[in-house]
């Protein structure tokens, strides 16, 4: 009696006849069909994690129909960002190529509210460029600050710096120059990183800091090898100059 009472040990069945039966249709129905026919096939009690799968169907249906949209919203996203930069660009090229520089410039003013970030930095350069061809300095450097602040010491970003700072001096803020070719300096390639520290020199003996014009001359000096180059000579007197 204990033996016929015993529990019987779940049968399962082997993957290549589940595989088998399958191939030649043994069902006809939906998906739902599909699940019940195989839970019939493989016992849960041998399975847990196909128990679990099947008992939460519902659940990793809806998380992988999620996951489908989104990547699909993604893909979709991603495209038509891609077609308005690209009319963006067309836009900007078409307003560039005005003969009206006064126009171009209040085109550009407009129409860099609504572009891309993509090419918003495009469009600030261009500003930039027409603003200082019109004088308009205050507006030209309000332009080159925006590429500065967004790139950083990215090479367009140190570029945009330096016109920023160039601007800063040619309206007497020369202070302000001093502070941004110091924050700039030491993440210039080496090979504009004597030309930052002269210019820092230049903005700091304009403003009255003959110590620290000095140091910066020496520190452009420091890093040329041949201590006969034109630079070298040009600022070494610069500094003797200021050191008496």
């Amino acid at each position: 009696m204990a033996l016929k009472d015993k529990k019987k040990t779940p049968e399962v069945k082997q993957a290549e006849l589940i595989k088998e039966q399958i191939s030649q249709n043994t069902y006809a129905g939906s998906a739902e069909d599909l699940l019940k026919v195989m839970q019939q096939e493989i016992s849960p009690e041998a399975t847990p994690l196909w128990q679990y799968i099947n008992d939460n169907a519902p659940k990793i249906a809806a998380i992988v129909i999620t996951l489908i949209v989104l990547i699909g919203g993604y893909t979709f996203y991603s495209g038509y960002r891609e077609g308005k930069v690209e009319d963006a660009k067309s836009q900007l090229a078409l307003i560039i190529s005005k003969k009206d520089t006064a126009q171009v410039l209040a085109d550009l003013e407009q129409f860099k509210n609504s572009v891309e970030s993509e090419v918003r930095l495009a469009v600030e350069l261009e500003i930039a460029r027409f603003a200082s061809e019109q004088g308009d300095f205050a507006k030209a450097e309000d332009a080159y600050r925006y590429v500065m602040q967004k790139e950083k010491y990215s090479a367009l970003g140190i570029t945009a710096a330096m016109n920023t700072a160039g601007i800063s001096a040619h309206q007497g803020n020369y202070a302000e120059a001093v502070k941004i070719y110091e924050d700039i300096v030491s993440h210039c390639p080496k090979d504009v990183q004597s030309l930052v520290y002269f210019q820092l020199g230049e903005m700091a003996e304009q403003s009255g800091d003959t110590d620290k014009a000095i140091k910066a001359y020496q520190d452009g000096i420091n890093l040329f090898e041949d201590r006969n180059a034109t630079d070298v000579v040009f600022y070494q007197a610069r500094i003797n100059e200021l050191s008496k």
